[in-house]
Parts: structure tokens; C-alpha cells; sequence
């Protein structure tokens, strides 16, 4: 997990600059069509832990592709290069700025295209607390930093959070560290859709794919564990043969089964999801959003004494 997923993920948002977004883009060379025509291609990225190698990874996912999916991946020190690299065929995409991208474009007609574009993310400074800091000194971190005399040099004025910001910053703690929004074959579901499953006639086996003592600790009631022995690579193109599925394998194959984990940051139900399709499970759920979704939502759990 980055550093910047764990402080958004522990914190509250208390302001950003008022409005201030920004997308990014994928651009390429003008013969390559789409973000498919990418595989076994060049791509130019700054550092490997930069906001905008984070989006371009993020932008590859969407399109069901990954970074092994190029021919070549160069990760350099300076962000802007990318597009001068792109106008000379020293690579074959980069990501960019969709600001800077207009103007290179307008600047080198026929040089380039637009693959794809990001979701909005915020612009500018953003303000974070801690979620465990009280609610009372939340509201004056919140006054102070959208306050005239608040404002820090060179920067300019702060707005008060919203929930729509809070979104677009989530949305980028969750680049690079995700697990992709659906998978082929198996079917998303919601912790809402599982309680209404049991209730109903399907009565799916609930399958905790965490360890043995997480499930002992506390699980969804009436689940049983199998953990996934994950040694792989938390990446879409992962390689299941380093991974242990004995405990997959002994499942009832004919049985709809709802596989669960720690939430979208936990690959092991979406490892165990694809590969019980791949060995003939009749019917595979996914719950992606897990156990924090399910006590979320009050439902019925199972702990430990």
C-alpha cells in the first residue's frame, strides 16, 4: 500500500483548492488505435511512484491491460519528457497532463492521439486530519484552513471539503493497489446482494478466503474458511501457480459460492473468484467490498468467544 492510500484511508478531508480538478491522458502515436494496439509497445513514465505513473497505471487497468502487457516500460526523472519522446519515436505512448497534452497537440499536428482520459482528481494542496482526531478540533482545522489568514504562500485559497473531493482523492489512493471493479465470468456483489442471497433459495456457501486466524477472530456468520495461499503478485496478470488453491479445490464445485476477503484492497477473494471459474465452479459471487462492507452494514457476523 502507498503512503498516500494509508493517509487517505485513515483520515479526514478537511479542504482543497475550490474546484480545482484535473484529468490526465494517455497519448500515443497517431498509427496506434487503441489502448489494446499498445501490447508489446513502448511507454514513457515518470518515477515509478509518481501521481501520473499511478494514473497511467490506473488507465491501463480500465482497459483490462497491464504494464507486462508493453513491450517496454521506461520510468524517467523528469514528467514532461514523455511527450517531447513521443514526438521524436522514442516511445510509443506517455502519460500527460490533458492541458499539456492540448497544447503539444496543437503545437505537433499529426505527432500524436488521445488513447484515453482520467476520472477528475483534485488539483492543488489538499488538507487531511486524522480520523481519530476529535470531531470538535476537526471543525477548527476545517475553519482555520479555509480562514483568509489560512492561506499559505503561493498557494491559493482553500475551500471546505466535500464529499465529491473526498471521492476524487480516494479515487487516487486507490490507484496501483485495487483490485480491478468486475472480473469475466463471475458475478460483483454488494454485502446487501450476499444477505439477500442467504435469505433467499440459493443459499450460497459463504468462502472467508483470509487466514485461519482472521476467520477464527471474526467472519460473516455462517461462512466457512478456505484460505487463499496468496504468493503472487497483487496484480490483475498475477501468477496463480506460485499461489496454494488446495483449499479452493476442496470446495463444492455444483454450490453457487460468494468468496470474501479484507475488502478492495485484498486480492485473495478475487484470486479465488477467477480461479474457482477457471476450475468449473457453477456459480461464482464476488464480494469485493468484504468484511468492512459487511460490518458497515451491520450484518450478522461470527466472533470469537
Amino acid at each position: 500500500m502507498s503512503v498516500f492510500s494509508t493517509r487517505v484511508k485513515n483520515s479526514s478531508f478537511q479542504g482543497q483548492p475550490h474546484g480545482a480538478t484535473r484529468t490526465f491522458v494517455l497519448v500515443s502515436q497517431p498509427q496506434i488505435a487503441s489502448v489494446q494496439a499498445l501490447k508489446g509497445k513502448r511507454l514513457y513514465l515518470p518515477q515509478q511512484d509518481s501521481l501520473r505513473s499511478y494514473i497511467a497505471r490506473g488507465m491501463l487497468d480500465q482497459a483490462r491491460m497491464s504494464l507486462k502487457d508493453l513491450g517496454k516500460v521506461e520510468f524517467q526523472n523528469t514528467r514532461g519528457a514523455g511527450l517531447n519522446a513521443l514526438g521524436l519515436g522514442a516511445t510509443d505512448a506517455t502519460v500527460a497532463e490533458s492541458s499539456e497534452a492540448e497544447k503539444w497537440l496543437a503545437a505537433n499536428p499529426g505527432k500524436g492521439r488521445v488513447l484515453l482520459t482520467s476520472r477528475e482528481t483534485p488539483a492543488g494542496l489538499a488538507v487531511l486530519s486524522h480520523k481519530n482526531v476529535a470531531a470538535e478540533l476537526q471543525t477548527k482545522i476545517a475553519r482555520w484552513v479555509t480562514a483568509p489568514e489560512g492561506v499559505l504562500p503561493g498557494q491559493p485559497a482553500l475551500a471546505a471539503a466535500s464529499a465529491d473531493g473526498e471521492q476524487k482523492l480516494v479515487y487516487l489512493a486507490s490507484l496501483g493497489i485495487h483490485t480491478p471493479d468486475a472480473l469475466d465470468g463471475v458475478t460483483r456483489v454488494s454485502a446487501e446482494d450476499v444477505a439477500k442471497l442467504i435469505a433467499g433459495n440459493e443459499k450460497p456457501a459463504l468462502v472467508d478466503t483470509r487466514s485461519a486466524q482472521e476467520f477464527n477472530n471474526e467472519t460473516i456468520q455462517g461462512a466457512i474458511s478456505a484460505p487463499y495461499g496468496e504468493k503472487s503478485l497483487k496484480e490483475r496478470d498475477y501468477d496463480a501457480k506460485l499461489d496454494d488453491l488446495s483449499a479452493i479445490g476442496k470446495l463444492d464445485k455444483p454450490k453457487p459460492t460468494v468468496f470474501f476477503c479484507n475488502g478492495p484492497e485484498c486480492w485473495k477473494s478475487y484470486k479465488a473468484a477467477e480461479q474457482a471459474k477457471k476450475m468449473g465452479f457453477a456459480k461464482v459471487y464476488w464480494l469485493r467490498s468484504g468484511m468492512p462492507e459487511w460490518r458497515a452494514k451491520n450484518l450478522p457476523v461470527r466472533k470469537q468467544g
